[in-house]
C-alpha cells in the first residue's frame, strides 16, 4: 500500500495531462479553415499587405487601428501563416492561438519551480485552464491569437516587473496585441516600481510606457459606429463581479437571473479570498524585509490586471446586455483568478495547509473542468455547425462574399454541403416542426428530430429553397441527453429536438420551401417536409468599423 501511494505521489502530475490532451484533442477536430466576423478584416488586411509597393504603407497596415486595438502581433502572425502555408489558414491560426494557453501555464509552471513547490501542484492549474468553457476564443482564429496571447504578454512583463527589470519586448507585444495590454501594464508597473522605492528603474520604465502610449494613440480614433460606455457604478461592479466569477457558470439551463446571482457569489468570493490572502503575503514579505516581494508584486499584478480588464469591460460593453459578461469570450480571466486564489494559496501553505490545498483545489478543478466541457461541448458543435452552414452561404455583415476568389490570401474550404445529397427515404420523420415568424426572424422548433453518428459536424440543417435561391442555416441542439452519456460517449448523446433562429436579414425576401438535411456519419439526407413560408427579408444595417 505505501508503494502505491509512493507512485501515486511521484507521478500525481500525470493526471494533468488528460485536460491538456481533451482540450487539444478537441482543437484537432472541430478547428476549421472558415473565417468568422472579424477573420474578414484579416483577409483583407493581407490582401491590401501583398498589394502594396511601398514599405512604410505595409508597416501602417501592420499597426493601423482594429476597432479600439491596435493588432500587430495579429496581423504579424496571420503574415507568417500566410508565408510558410502558402495560404491564409484559420485552423493554422487557431492553433497558433492556443499555444499561448501552453504559455501561460509554463509561467504558472515557473512560479511553482521558483518557490520550490513540486510539480504535482500543476495538477488543479491544468483543469481549470484547459477547459472546453472557452470555446469562442478556441475557435476563432483571429480571437485565440489576440485575447490568448495578450495575456502571456501581460503575465510575462509583470513576471519580469517583479524581478525590478523592465519588459520592454513584453509590453510592447502586450500593447500591440489587445487594448488592455497598453492601458494595465505601464499603471501597474508604475506602482510596482514604486513599491520597491527603485526610481531609477521608474524612470526608465515610464520612458518606455510614455513611448509605447504616443504609438498606440498616434492617429486614434474612436471607432465608427460604438456605443457610448456606460457608466453606472453599480452596475459596473456587478458586470465586473459576474465576468469574475463566470467560470463557475456550470449549469447550462438555469434561468439567467439565477445565472447572474451565482457568477456574482464566486466573482465576490474569488476577489476576497485573493486580497486577504495577498495581505497576508505582503504581510510575510514585510517581515523578512520585503526579500520575498517577488510573489506578493507577481500576484498583485495579476489581480489588478484580471480585475481591471473586467471592470473595464463592464464600462464598454454593459450597453449589450449583462448576457455578455457570461459568455465564453471573457471566461479566460475568471479562470485567471481562480488561478491566481490557488497559486496564493500554495505559497501561503504554512497558514492553509499544502496538501489540503492540493487535495482541495484538484477536487474543485476537476469538477468544473468536467461541468465546463459538458455544457460547452453542444455550443462546440453548434458552433462549428453555424460556420458550415454560413460559410456555405457566402454571407458577412449582410454582404456577399467572395470565397473562391483566385487573387485572394484565402482559399475556399470545401464543405460538406458540395457533397452528394440523397433523397429521404419513406422511413424518416417528413415532420418540420412548429415555424414562428417575427418581424424580425423566423424560428423553427422541432420536437423529434434525433441526432444520430459522432462526426463533429452530424446534425440538421435547414435548407430554404425558392425559384431563385438556396439557403441553408444550422439548427442548435439544445442540450445533451446525460452526464452519464457524456463522460461515457454512450447514444444517443444529445436528447431529441433542435431550435433555428434564423434573422430575417440572412434571408432574401421570396416564396420558399423548408427541408431538413440529416447530417449522419454517412452523408447528407434531404427530407422533403413540403412546408411553404413567404418571406420578406429585412436589409440589414451596414456595419461601420474603422478596419474595412
Amino acid at each position: 500500500m505505501s508503494q502505491i501511494l509512493q507512485i501515486l505521489k511521484r507521478y500525481f502530475w500525470l493526471i494533468g495531462l488528460i485536460p491538456i490532451y481533451l482540450y487539444f484533442r478537441s482543437v484537432l477536430i472541430y478547428s476549421q479553415n472558415i473565417p468568422h466576423w472579424d477573420d474578414y478584416a484579416i483577409i483583407a488586411f493581407v490582401n491590401k499587405f501583398n498589394n502594396s509597393a511601398s514599405f512604410f504603407e505595409k508597416i501602417q497596415l501592420i499597426f493601423a487601428q482594429h476597432n479600439e486595438h491596435r493588432i500587430a502581433f495579429t496581423r504579424l502572425a496571420a503574415l507568417l501563416i500566410f508565408k510558410l502555408n502558402g495560404s491564409l489558414s484559420f485552423q493554422w491560426m487557431t492553433w497558433f492561438g492556443n499555444f499561448a494557453l501552453l504559455g501561460i501555464f509554463s509561467i504558472f509552471y515557473k512560479f511553482l519551480k521558483k518557490n520550490a513547490i513540486s510539480i504535482n501542484y500543476l495538477v488543479p492549474i491544468c483543469f481549470i485552464i484547459f477547459q472546453f468553457s472557452l470555446y469562442e476564443n478556441t475557435f476563432w482564429g483571429m480571437a485565440s491569437v489576440q485575447n490568448f496571447w495578450v495575456v502571456f504578454f501581460v503575465l510575462m512583463a509583470f513576471w519580469q516587473i517583479s524581478e525590478q527589470k523592465i519588459p520592454y519586448l513584453w509590453a510592447v507585444l502586450a500593447a500591440f496585441t489587445s487594448a488592455n495590454g497598453v492601458l494595465f501594464v505601464p499603471i501597474i508597473g508604475v506602482l510596482a516600481f514604486l513599491y520597491f522605492k527603485d526610481f531609477k528603474q521608474l524612470l526608465n520604465f515610464s520612458i518606455l510606457s510614455i513611448f509605447i502610449a504616443v504609438s498606440y494613440f498616434l492617429l486614434y480614433q474612436k471607432p465608427p459606429n460604438s456605443l457610448p460606455i456606460s457608466i453606472d457604478f453599480l452596475n459596473n461592479v456587478k458586470a465586473a463581479l459576474m465576468s469574475l466569477g463566470s467560470v463557475f457558470d456550470l449549469y447550462a439551463n438555469k434561468i439567467f437571473e439565477k445565472k447572474e446571482l451565482h457568477s456574482m457569489i464566486f466573482g465576490v468570493i474569488m476577489v476576497v479570498a485573493s486580497v486577504i490572502s495577498l495581505v497576508y503575503n505582503y504581510l510575510k514579505a514585510k517581515e523578512l524585509g520585503f526579500k520575498n516581494s517577488f510573489n506578493f508584486v507577481f500576484l498583485f499584478s495579476i489581480l489588478l490586471f484580471v480585475a481591471g480588464t473586467c471592470f473595464l469591460t463592464s464600462i464598454t460593453r454593459l450597453q449589450y446586455g449583462f448576457y455578455v459578461f457570461l459568455t465564453s469570450k471573457y471566461k479566460i480571466y475568471s479562470i485567471l483568478i481562480l488561478c491566481l486564489v490557488y497559486l496564493i494559496s500554495v505559497v501561503n501553505y504554512k497558514y492553509f495547509g499544502k496538501k489540503l490545498v492540493l487535495i482541495s483545489f484538484t477536487i474543485i478543478a476537476v469538477f468544473v473542468n468536467f461541468l465546463s466541457n459538458y455544457n460547452s461541448l453542444g455550443e462546440i458543435k453548434n458552433y462549428k455547425k453555424n460556420e458550415i452552414a454560413s460559410f456555405f452561404n457566402g454571407w458577412h455583415n449582410g454582404k456577399s462574399v467572395a470565397a473562391n476568389d483566385s487573387n485572394s490570401c484565402f482559399k475556399y474550404q470545401n464543405t460538406i454541403f458540395e457533397t452528394e445529397i440523397k433523397e429521404d427515404s419513406a422511413s424518416k420523420n417528413h415532420t418540420l416542426g412548429k415555424v414562428l415568424l417575427t418581424e424580425n426572424e423566423v424560428i423553427v422548433t422541432n420536437v423529434e428530430y434525433l441526432v444520430n453518428g459522432n462526426s463533429p459536424d452530424i446534425g440538421a440543417y435547414l435548407e430554404f429553397i425558392s425559384a431563385d435561391n438556396r439557403y441553408i442555416f444550422s439548427t442548435k441542439q439544445e442540450k445533451m441527453n446525460s452526464k452519464k452519456a457524456f463522460l461515457l460517449k454512450s447514444k444517443p448523446f444529445y436528447s431529441k429536438g433542435f431550435i433555428a433562429e434564423i434573422p430575417l436579414t440572412d434571408i432574401p425576401t421570396g416564396d420558399y420551401f423548408i427541408n431538413i438535411l440529416d447530417k449522419t456519419d454517412e452523408g447528407i439526407t434531404r427530407i422533403n417536409t413540403n412546408y411553404y413560408i413567404e418571406i420578406e427579408g429585412v436589409t440589414p444595417n451596414k456595419i461601420i468599423q474603422n478596419w474595412q
